[in-house]
């Protein structure tokens, strides 16, 4: 009966350390490749129903305080809105949240806003000086498009790993 040499087993847990680490990067990457593709769709839907929604100027009755006590959090809205038949309909919004907006909004100010078309509740606060949502589905999609390519990459190299074409040790991940 041999006994293994302590630099063999060592070498196994080392081996057995890189395969772990290199399966949590691919799952890593695989769930910020999902994320992004999701967050980028849903950011250009959003950017769509924007662009086709008619604005209209609301008028901030009252700032609320929000649940975690910061104020100027949510925002009671006035605005006048066109339904689909083209009546002009009249809405009193009590709790609006305003978080995104790149200002502090006091009662009387007015805001650029997009009411949903069917509906008064959670009418969108336009940003005047936010980020387009072009830049940001383009930001979400490169990076998809990037932990994409690196899963591929990964699953690539990990099954010639375990196929024995390319040694252990030469391993970047």
């Amino acid at each position: 009966m041999t006994i293994p040499h302590s630099n063999s087993i060592s070498d196994q847990s080392g081996a057995k350390r890189a395969k772990e680490r290199r399966l949590a990067t691919i799952c890593l990457c695989l769930l910020i490749s999902i994320v992004s593709l999701i967050a980028a769709v849903a950011s250009h839907e959003r950017g769509l129903r924007l662009a086709s929604d008619p604005r209209v100027t609301a008028t901030v009755k009252n700032v609320l305080i929000g649940r975690n006590g910061k104020p100027g959090e949510y925002a009671h809205l006035i605005y006048d809105r066109n339904d689909q038949t083209g009546r002009l309909v009249h809405c009193d919004v009590p709790r609006v949240r305003i978080g995104n907006i790149a200002r502090r909004l006091t009662t009387g100010d007015l805001v650029t806003i997009a009411p949903r078309a069917n509906s008064c509740s959670e009418p969108d606060i336009i940003c005047e000086i936010c980020a387009s949502s072009e830049e940001s589905v383009a930001v979400l999609s490169l990076a998809s498009a990037v932990s994409g390519v690196l899963f591929v990459v990964l699953i690539w190299r990990g099954r010639r790993v375990s196929e024995g074409k390319i040694a252990e040790d030469r391993q970047p991940f």
